[in-house]
């Protein structure tokens, strides 16, 4: 659901394991955020973040996240069965978005099971009710795609953007046997210069992106 606030910015007058105060207009704005956001985070610095409110018959909680997609996301964990916002941040506190993706694309429980608070049935339902929702062909991705989509997450794509360009990458690559540049024919698919996938990459979301 969106909020009524979107972004919050401002210098950050408290700050700890998980939850952060910004200081704007002269008010304190609290929100819960992921540990792996905290520790990123140094008290009196400037910051911006992206806002989730959810609201409760006895309380509104504000969380924050570093990006709109890890807020996205966020979201769309909590449409699975069983898991609100506290095992949602839990979750986004012990990976990103591109691992929890992967782990749910390619039906890893072990990984899964992993997140503090999430068993197996947690697990189970994760891989269910999401592996069609983050849009991955077949609902797998070979060790290049997985790399790939790491490499577009850390340029600032989002997480299902760069599922979605991974996708094309692969249909592009079997399309146009460009498998053969720098590898033998024999090699299979998930032995793809993962260089060369991302420069594809890249052209993709930039054809993508003028369309």
């Amino acid at each position: 659901m969106a909020s009524l606030v979107s972004t919050v910015s401002g210098k950050i007058s408290e700050l700890g394991v998980n939850y952060l105060t910004i200081e704007l207009n002269g008010l304190g704005i609290s929100a819960q955020i992921t540990a792996r956001h905290a520790a990123k985070l140094q008290l009196g610095t400037a910051t911006t973040i992206y806002t989730n409110l959810t609201v409760r018959e006895d309380s509104l909680t504000l969380y924050g996240f570093e990006s709109s997609h890890q807020r996205d996301f966020f979201e769309l964990l909590q449409t699975v069965t069983g898991v609100g916002p506290k095992l949602a941040l839990s979750i986004l506190s012990a990976a990103d978005v591109a691992d929890i993706s992967r782990a749910i694309a390619n039906e890893d429980l072990k990984r899964l099971q992993e997140i503090p608070g999430m068993g197996k049935k947690s697990a189970q339902r994760l891989v269910i009710d999401l592996k069609d929702k983050i849009k991955i062909k077949g609902g797998k991705l070979n060790e290049w795609q997985n790399q790939l989509t790491g490499a577009l997450e850390s340029l600032g794509y989002s997480a299902k953007e760069s599922i979605k360009i991974a996708d094309q990458v692969a249909k592009d690559f079997a399309a146009n046997d460009v498998n053969s540049r720098g590898t033998s024919s024999s090699q299979e698919k998930n032995e793809i210069n993962v260089s060369d996938a991302l420069k594809l990459a890249l052209q993709i979301a930039g054809r993508n992106k003028r369309g």
